[in-house]
């Protein structure tokens, strides 16, 4: 029996079809590869870190399965508006996708009048065997009265043994954890360096005193800095009026003349009455020529706390014929004023 006999299409319905093919294909490859450059050109435009390695063999999976889920959560999600008054916020340096970025915290520059003000003044004058000083208690008292006038709660005293001396500093220390806000101390009396270290002298240092064992008869000016660092408060302020001639003619070795320069941690501004190898003056009045001009500055409306030190600063170095000039360390970058506008 024969086979049935191969009927053949027309050719107008094969050319139909190849056509349709054809179609097909066409419709297959512009949904295959279109959206692929359309995400490269978004993406780029949005992060040129993106695609910037030509060689990278996920390129295209990045494209399709991480870059599409970017441009249209940017898309959808608009970048939020700061309030008018509101500072601009600092820029951060872009990154490749593939490195951590890192969060940054500003904190606020700008104390305001409100932020909790704690002071310790010590006033050492009345030294024995010592010789005493005629005014670092009067110093200590009309800085003590400004500072409050100011808003500072302060803590006055005055001649004390090397104990009161410690105990005061780390109570201190103890008020400016709970209070944080500003801190300022204030040492007027004896001061002497050994080895690169400042120690604050108690009323009752014995002339004796050696470098051996300074340590333990004196006050560093570090045990200081440390508690008020370490309370966490937003600004320190350490004032030293003690920068005058050595007391102890028996330190020869390591004792230069005044006091070392200080470092200091972040957060912190110190004023020395004389900068290192320099002398402070007592003054022929009631007050030295520091303190007077230091208490004078701090009064003045609207005067940045680093303008008020500079230019009581430039008054004594005026009024002493340029032998006595103070010298200001900071490593703080905000403003904070005694007296705001």
């Amino acid at each position: 029996m024969d086979d049935f006999p191969q009927r053949r299409l027309p050719s107008g319905l094969v050319r139909l079809q190849r056509r349709q093919r054809n179609v097909l294909h066409l419709i297959v490859l512009c949904f295959t590869l279109l959206p692929s450059a359309c995400y490269t050109r978004q993406v780029a435009e949005i992060d040129p870190y993106c695609l910037r390695d030509s060689d990278c063999d996920r390129g295209q999976r990045c494209v399709a399965q991480f870059c599409q889920r970017r441009v249209s959560t940017v898309a959808t999600k608009p970048d939020p508006v700061a309030p008018a008054s509101a500072a601009p916020a600092p820029e951060i340096a872009k990154t490749p996708r593939d490195q951590p970025r890192q969060v940054v915290k500003v904190k606020s520059a700008r104390l305001t009048t409100t932020a909790p003000r704690t002071a310790l003044i010590i006033g050492n004058a009345s030294y024995s065997p010592l010789q005493s000083l005629r005014n670092a208690s009067n110093d200590a008292r009309l800085l003590g009265e400004t500072l409050e006038r100011v808003g500072f709660k302060v803590d006055m005293m005055l001649d004390l043994d090397l104990a009161s001396m410690r105990r005061g500093v780390t109570q201190f220390g103890k008020n400016l954890r709970k209070r944080n806000g500003v801190g300022l101390f204030f040492f007027a009396g004896h001061a002497i360096e050994v080895d690169g270290v400042n120690y604050l002298l108690p009323v009752n240092t014995p002339e004796e005193l050696r470098e051996a064992n300074v340590r333990f008869q004196a006050l560093p000016v570090d045990w200081v800095v440390n508690e008020m660092r370490y309370a966490g408060g937003d600004l320190n302020v350490i004032i030293i009026d003690a920068c005058r001639v050595n007391p102890l003619p028996s330190f020869s070795r390591s004792m230069s003349r005044g006091l070392a320069p200080m470092d200091v941690p972040l957060g912190t501004m110190s004023l020395m009455a004389a900068g290192p190898g320099q002398v402070a003056f007592d003054g022929a009045g009631d007050n030295g020529p520091f303190t007077k001009h230091l208490v004078k500055q701090i009064l003045e409306p609207g005067l940045p706390i680093e303008q008020t030190f500079k230019r009581a600063a430039r008054e004594v170095y005026r009024e002493t014929g340029d032998r006595q000039q103070p010298e200001l360390r900071t490593n703080y970058y905000g403003d904070f004023f005694f007296v705001p506008e």
